[in-house]
């Protein structure tokens, strides 16, 4: 499955240049049959076939200490947690499989400009498809707006686990979505981050170690 998805996600990319790999929510990875494991896995797997020196910083607030030493043996920058809320310059390549849905929200906020969010492209779950609950829409308000200029590939099925990369999604936003006439308002962001009352459970908001 991992060539699969590695020559999709190639075949998307083109001949983009990725700037770097940002990666949430891996969580523990010392059981080698945990999703961790598996996401951490292609996570290698994918920098490898990429660009064996590409950039890559992992954020989970979750890591051990041993697992912070081993990912920095692996030449990982394994930064602070800042929640997805840090705006990151040129390409990049976010990849948080099966991260809450204010953390998908967190990065489109922080990116939020045809600029900015043309450099975005995401592995995680489908915006399109995301539930939002009746008593959070302005919780996930751009997670809601992104649907209108977004551009999903599902990405193949991973037979080793049904639960590390169930309906994954590969996500961009091309430039030919970001030039449809929208209302002007759809571009204005808030000055503050969001906050999340109905979801603040799927999300870690400070490091625990």
């Amino acid at each position: 499955m991992s060539r699969l998805l590695i020559q999709q996600i190639k075949d998307i990319l083109h001949e983009k240049p990725l700037t770097r790999i940002v990666s949430f929510g891996l969580g523990h990875f010392n059981s080698a049959r945990s999703n961790g494991a598996f996401q951490l896995a292609l996570l290698l797997e994918l920098r490898q076939s990429l660009q064996p020196e590409l950039p890559v910083v992992v954020f989970d607030p979750q890591f051990s200490a041993v697992e912070r030493q081993w990912l920095e043996g692996q030449r990982f920058e394994v930064g602070l947690n800042d929640a997805g809320l840090k705006a990151w310059d040129r390409t990049t390549l976010f990849y948080l499989p099966h991260c809450g849905r204010p953390m998908h929200n967190n990065i489109l906020f922080a990116h939020w400009s045809p600029t900015s969010l043309r450099d975005v492209m995401m592995i995680g779950n489908s915006l399109k498809t995301m539930p939002i609950p009746s008593d959070a829409p302005r919780e996930l308000a751009y997670v809601i707006k992104a649907r209108m200029c977004c551009k999903e590939w599902v990405l193949p099925k991973f037979s080793e686990s049904s639960t590390a990369f169930n309906d994954t999604v590969f996500t961009t936003f091309p430039n030919v979505d970001l030039r449809v006439p929208i209302d002007e308002k759809f571009w204005v962001r808030g000055e503050k981050p969001p906050v999340y009352s109905a979801l603040r459970s799927e999300i870690i908001v400070e490091d625990t170690k």
